[in-house]
């Protein structure tokens, strides 16, 4: 084991600890991000408009949000920089983020609007964790490190993400095996199921 964790650039207690974050935060992008909300936004939240609408007015929460990332994150850095605030802002936008997923389960049919507010808060949060997240590999690996880290802890990340969206499919293809009584309530629980994984591993 600690071969591994030296051939992954883990080796030490707090690069482990700054690697477990890229696990925690990559089932939101595994699952609510490519996998799981896209088509349950398109076919329940959107139940009832045409297919091309839904797609749109997905593609705008989307564009919103990045943009809205984009205009905060250099802000927010700044502000982490200069009050050395990092880990307090972290686990406040982290908050946010979970929340936000985690009322994803209240959606109802044809609440396109309320599903939209809540995927663009949690794309928001989840984005803005990223820039102080990555501001804190310095503080944790010598300069010569950094490389190995980050692909290590990437690798982790993928690898916590990919294990929790198997567990959604399975819960999502086969709803009744898991004693769920349809499929949007198997959406819905592998909606929470990535808040609660995120807030755990952080």
């Amino acid at each position: 084991m600690s071969q591994m964790l030296q051939r992954l650039g883990l080796n030490r207690p707090e690069l482990r600890a700054w690697a477990m974050y890229d696990c925690a935060n990559s089932a939101f992008w595994t699952t609510v991000i490519v996998a799981v909300f896209p088509p349950f936004f398109s076919d329940y939240a959107a139940a009832g408009l045409e297919p091309a609408d839904a797609t749109a007015r997905f593609a705008w929460v989307t564009t919103i949000a990045v943009t809205i990332s984009a205009f905060l994150g250099p802000v927010f850095g700044a502000v982490a920089d200069y009050r050395a605030m990092k880990k307090r802002l972290l686990a406040a936008f982290m908050i946010v983020g979970v929340m936000a997923t985690l009322m994803m389960v209240t959606i109802g049919e044809g609440e396109w609007l309320y599903a939209g507010v809540l995927f663009g808060i949690a794309n928001v949060a989840v984005a803005m964790t990223l820039v102080f997240h990555e501001s804190l590999l310095p503080h944790v690996a010598a300069p010569r490190e950094m490389d190995r880290v980050a692909t290590g802890s990437y690798a982790l990340g993928f690898l916590g993400g990919g294990v929790l969206l198997l567990v959604n499919l399975a819960w999502i293809l086969r709803p009744s095996a898991f004693g769920l009584s349809d499929t949007v309530a198997a959406i819905k629980l592998s909606l929470a199921s990535v808040g609660v994984w995120w807030f755990a591993f952080t």
